[in-house]
């Protein structure tokens, strides 16, 4: 039984695919970890979800454990473009596509919501699951995670850490440096991996063009060093909502 004030949290679409993805993760989560902890399940959808498509989902549970799927219905406005953002020059760097895995204005809006809109759908609780809807818990998780992050009093868990794309993430180092300036040791220490891009490079000019758009003249650079971030893999993780409340967060 759930021994935590705590969630799982899945953001889906209605849509044919994400309806076979979503069961499938549902299935997975109950046969290897809520099977035994009974903690609430809510999905999160865009308003696409009707009763008759809640139903549905909801069956390809167990019947003994349905009660624990939840759907909530999430803000028309999460899903937009930030206002201080112009997003004629989003649209004409998503059309860049720079590298293979640069992905569309939806997965960015998608990616925007999880920082800065998710944590008022999750108020209610002291520790949150997110699960993406194409995401499988492949092996049986002994353990309570959410009591293992209460008991020590952690901020954050999850199970990958990589490198990402220093092109992607253009910029994302000095913006630290900028708005946590006490925090440049730390910045320093691993958490990012240079890689020098220059000429020859199979994205060195798609990079330019990038950069041309981004700055608002002409990048004449004929090399570049990008800062790749240390970071985790965020389709899974088990966090405190306290911490994502604080006001420097």
């Amino acid at each position: 039984m759930a021994t935590v004030n705590a969630a799982i949290f899945i953001l889906t679409q209605n849509s044919i695919e994400r309806k076979v993805y979503l069961k499938t993760c549902l299935y997975f989560l109950f046969r290897n970890f809520n099977k035994k902890y009974n903690y609430p399940v809510i999905i999160l959808h865009e308003a696409d979800y009707d009763s008759k498509s809640q139903e549905e989902i909801t069956k390809s549970v167990r019947e003994n454990q349905r009660h624990l799927i939840k759907f909530r219905e999430i803000d028309k406005d999460d899903f937009k473009v930030p206002r201080h953002l112009d997003e004629a020059k989003i649209k004409s760097l998503i059309a860049l596509q720079p590298v293979p895995y640069w992905r569309n204005l939806k997965y960015r809006l998608m990616c925007n919501f999880w920082v800065q809109h998710f944590w008022k759908y999750a108020e209610a609780y002291d520790y949150v699951m997110r699960l993406d809807d194409d995401s499988i818990i492949e092996e049986p998780i002994t353990s309570d995670l959410f009591a293992t992050i209460a008991t020590k009093d952690t901020v954050y868990l999850s199970n990958i850490v990589h490198v990402d794309c220093g092109l992607c993430n253009y910029g994302m180092k000095e913006l630290f440096e900028k708005i946590l300036p006490n925090a440049k040791d730390k910045l320093n220490e691993g958490l990012f991996v240079q890689a020098k891009l220059g000429p020859g490079s199979t994205y060195f000019d798609r990079f330019k063009t990038l950069c041309s758009i981004i700055d608002g003249k002409e990048c004449t650079l004929n090399e570049f060093v990008t800062e790749m971030p240390l970071m985790y893999y965020n389709n899974f993780f088990v966090t405190s909502t306290k911490f994502w409340k604080r006001d420097d967060v």
